[in-house]
């Protein structure tokens, strides 16, 4: 008798995975898109050790005819020493959707609030300087989603290692930066916590005088996103099917920034 319930127990079980693993579906999709960015920003330092900066940047997509986002951001840093600087900020993101079939194919602004906390440090040798950042950020979503399908608020850790040279008695500075991303609150049905954007970036910052310079680049981002979509039964709260799929995303970026310092 305990055998037979054994052997029952073991088929239910196994009958229940595979009735949900006949509802689960998992794709995968690749893109491949050139875009381009512009920006601005005002440094200006304040008090012993502190500064704060406002930023703007557009961004575009689609081999950069179609306007992608927006951002604002203001941050506010401390500088401990020579070696190590802490501050945060807070981030409007201004995000432009064709629109989708959740919307009724309808374009639509889609308003996201971000903030972030940064932890810098960097140390000079010679003509080199070399920098380590880490910064934990929040990004809360104004559009209400399924908390199954996206996380809101969504965490992330993001750290970068970037190493610039200095010439003598010219006012360039090349540089190249490398910054991975990780979700730290993915949704259940994502299957964890991933890699969601690796960043690579070469540049030149070019001072015309004391106050304003210029900043050119060429970045190479290989983004990685989870997008989980749910069909409901009519009651609209039993899951009929689960479906995944993996984007992975190629981006080739070519930006131009302004820099206002002032001191």
């Amino acid at each position: 008798m305990t055998i037979r319930r054994i052997i029952l127990f073991a088929v239910l079980s196994l009958s229940s995975v595979i009735c949900q693993a006949q509802n689960f579906y998992e794709s995968d999709t690749t893109t491949t898109d050139v875009t381009s960015r512009v920006g601005f920003s005002v440094d200006k330092p304040f008090g012993k050790g502190y500064s704060w900066v406002w930023e703007e940047e557009m961004r575009f997509k689609e081999n950069s005819g179609t306007l992608d986002r927006i951002y604002s951001e203001i941050s506010l840093y401390y500088r401990f020493n020579e070696y190590a600087k802490m501050g945060g900020g807070y981030n409007f993101m201004s995000i432009w959707h064709d629109g989708k079939k959740k919307s009724g194919y309808e374009k639509y602004w889609d308003l996201r609030h971000r903030a972030k906390i940064d932890l810098v440090g960097n140390y000079e040798y010679l003509q080199w300087k070399f920098t380590l950042r880490e910064r934990g950020q929040v990004t809360v979503r104004t559009d209400d989603p399924n908390l199954l399908e996206k996380s809101n608020p969504e965490y992330i850790l993001r750290s970068k290692f970037g190493v610039e040279y200095a010439f003598f008695n010219k006012p360039l500075k090349p540089y190249y930066e490398i910054e991975v991303c990780n979700t730290l609150n993915a949704p259940d049905y994502a299957g964890g916590n991933y890699i969601n954007s690796i960043r690579n970036q070469v540049g030149l910052k070019w001072r015309l005088d004391r106050r304003n310079s210029l900043e050119f680049y060429y970045r190479f981002d290989i983004d990685t996103n989870k997008d989980v979509e749910i069909d409901y039964k009519k009651d609209k709260e039993t899951i009929k099917a689960v479906y995944l799929t993996n984007e992975r995303e190629y981006m080739h970026i070519l930006g131009v920034a302004y820099k206002f310092d002032w001191r």
